[in-house]
């Protein structure tokens, strides 16, 4: 009987009788130390990744190549092992305009020769030779690393074509703008109303030749007046706005109007290093694998003794446990009312 429901048993004979071990549950008791050791464990992986991991961050426009990135809070420069290409990215819009998904093609390069490549998304890095490169941003490159449009001949117009760049996602807006009907600017970023044309204007006593004049009201503000030089396309920069503000061409002046280039993009990537997290995975299943030992095991140790007597023979039976001594009970009910019906 306690053989069958304990798996250590030992029997010991004398001349006035016999006594009956059994025991199960003998490691159970080392669930403590298992916890123990996988807190340790937690905390050796998190300094070897402190210690000898890295975090950064880079960005590479469309069809370049580095092999730098950019350690996050320090701003020292890393340099990789092999380089990162950019070989294109896809943006997916909303209807409303805000993004829905950004992808880039990405390709690991080692001695200019390419060894890998895969498209990432957010939360679907590349991973390789221990280094993550997580999807993280994007943006759009100024228009003068896209190509510098010629400037509208000079002249009055009733209509002009308007660039708007949003500064929070770097997406820009081609509208057609006539004057003094107001444009409601993509995004939510309020409306814009073109005033004129001014032949010779000047900003804080400078003189900045032909210019047009608007009006933009933020959502929930005042009225801004806007002063957009022809000659200079980035001249609004310097507004600080949410928006910027550049003229590409007037379809009502003579001569041929500018043609915006295609828009370029570059992509943010996260570059990460973390050669402790195996240490760390590897402490967590520790720590699940203890405690389950420690709180559903039980170390119970069961003995029978027999003792010979004159005309009579006396039985003890005992048992004993680290943990859930009522459970214990009813086993040695159960045992005891075995040996009774015997």
């Amino acid at each position: 009987m306690i053989t069958h429901r304990y798996r250590h048993c030992q029997v010991i004979r004398n001349d006035d009788g016999a006594v009956i071990y059994g025991e199960k549950g003998r490691l159970s008791r080392l669930g403590v130390y298992i916890v123990h050791l996988s807190v340790i464990c937690l905390i050796l992986g998190g300094l070897v990744g402190s210690f000898f991991g890295f975090e950064a961050f880079v960005t590479i426009p469309e069809g370049e190549a580095t092999d730098v990135v950019r350690i996050r809070n320090t701003g020292a420069l890393h340099r990789l092992d092999f380089q990162i290409r950019c070989d294109d990215f896809n943006l997916t819009l909303y209807k409303n305009g805000a993004p829905k998904e950004y992808r880039s093609t990405l390709t690991i390069l080692e001695g200019g020769k390419p060894v890998l490549q895969k498209d990432i998304i957010v939360n679907d890095p590349l991973r390789y030779r221990g280094i993550n490169i997580f999807q993280s941003s994007y943006g759009q490159l100024p228009p003068e690393q896209v190509s510098r449009p010629a400037a509208p001949a000079p002249g009055p117009a009733d209509s002009y074509t308007l660039s708007f760049t949003s500064k929070s996602s770097g997406m820009s807006y081609t509208r057609s703008v006539k004057v003094g009907m107001p444009v409601d600017i993509p995004e939510g970023l309020g409306q814009f109303l073109l005033v004129g044309y001014e032949a010779n204007a000047v900003f804080r006593g400078m003189a900045v030749g032909a210019a047009l004049k608007g009006l933009l009201t933020p959502p929930g503000g005042q009225a801004v007046e806007v002063l957009l030089p022809l000659k200079f396309a980035n001249f609004d920069k310097m507004r600080g706005g949410a928006v910027v503000i550049s003229v590409i061409g007037s379809p009502e002046m003579p001569g041929p109007a500018a043609k915006p280039a295609e828009p370029r993009y570059y992509t943010g990537l996260q570059v990460t290093r973390d050669p402790g997290v195996g240490l760390v995975y590897f402490g967590f299943v520790m720590m699940i694998a203890g405690c389950f030992v420690t709180f559903y095991l039980s170390h119970q140790q069961v003995c029978i003794v027999l003792e010979r007597r004159q005309k009579t023979s006396r039985v003890i039976l005992a048992g004993v446990t680290n943990r859930n001594k009522l459970a214990m009970q009813n086993v040695i009910e159960k045992i005891f009312g075995t040996m009774t019906k015997a």
